[in-house]
């Protein structure tokens, strides 16, 4: 009898790593908070891409844009916690989200699991070439001495945050215009609706090099890679508004932890792949950097007890 149980117990050990080892066995959906050709859009895919050559199944993008990243957040939250769903999502939709809204669909602590990170990035700040101004302290100027008619562009509840704050501390009257997403206020920007936009960095590469945007400051404590020579928005005095950025792969609570180890190993292979890394830099593209599921969820509990306070004290609500 003790022998059959010590028996069943070792069979019973092994279940979850030959649910790993058989998955995926369909394909996998891969939930993305914006509009197709957003930036993060088109690192899912890349990603997805090269999971589904070595995996041998589709990782199919769904996008899911609107409410400040929160539709997509609560899909991903609800989905079965099977491996068949995974969310690449900002980190701001599992740091600040929850402390600029009172009242969220999902709790990005109990009901999701992290798989891995992506990259790290920042914002960017960008005027189109026709601006009378080339640096934030003009920018800032052009401002004050057109209240209320300058009209900022952002898509995430980071970017709205920024703007709220920059016109703030500088004492400005700005408009904050949301979008669902980069290429839609791209758009409108380049049209002339838009006097700048805050928004990630990948998409504004080809526009700057043709002379289309003018790049104002990026928000990260180093200088941009894709952008050496454009000032950090420390540099140009606001320190109080810098604000680093990463990207991450999450799981719904209550996935396999088995089938949560092998992507993220699967996703190191991609990350590490030397042709793969060359071609996210050429692309001009957010550097790529791997991350273990304990890193990430450090990083979210680290990201709340940064923004609940800052946010507290900004008084901004947008709900």
């Amino acid at each position: 009898m003790k022998a059959r149980l010590i028996l069943a117990s070792f069979f019973l050990a092994l279940q979850p790593v030959a649910q790993a080892q058989s998955w995926p066995a369909k394909p996998v959906r891969v939930i993305v908070s914006f509009t197709p050709g957003a930036s993060i859009d088109l690192t899912a895919r890349a990603v997805g891409q090269r999971l589904a050559e070595n995996m041998g199944q589709p990782f199919v993008v769904e996008n899911r844009p609107g409410g400040n990243t929160i539709v997509s957040a609560e899909l991903a939250a609800k989905a079965p916690p099977d491996g068949y769903t995974l969310f690449m999502a900002l980190d701001t939709t599992m740091t600040l989200v929850p402390a600029i809204y009172q009242k969220i669909p999902y709790d990005p602590i109990k009901d999701f699991v992290p798989v891995g990170q992506i990259n790290r990035s920042s914002y960017i700040i960008v005027a189109p070439a026709k601006a009378p101004y080339r640096t934030l302290a003009d920018m800032i100027a052009h401002a004050r001495a057109n209240p209320g008619k300058m009209n900022i562009g952002a898509s995430t509840a980071f970017t709205q945050l920024l703007t709220v704050m920059l016109r703030k501390e500088a004492g400005v009257s700005m408009t904050y215009v949301p979008y669902k997403g980069g290429p839609p206020m791209i758009q409108a920007l380049l049209a002339g609706d838009l006097d700048g936009t805050i928004d990630g960095i990948p998409l504004y590469v080809g526009l700057v090099k043709t002379g289309k945007v003018v790049p104002i400051v990026t928000t990260g404590p180093t200088r941009a890679v894709q952008f050496p020579d454009v000032p950090t928005i420390r540099e140009a005095g606001y320190p109080q508004l810098e604000a680093p950025s990463w990207t991450a792969w999450f799981a719904p609570a209550g996935t396999p932890d088995a089938i949560i180890r092998r992507l993220n190993g699967e996703l190191a292979k991609v990350l590490n792949n030397a042709e793969f890394r060359q071609k996210n830099q050429e692309g001009g593209q957010n550097p790529l950097v791997h991350a273990t599921p304990e890193e990430v969820g450090e990083q979210v509990r680290q990201g709340l007890a940064k923004w609940g306070p800052i946010v507290k004290a900004s008084g901004i609500k947008l709900d």
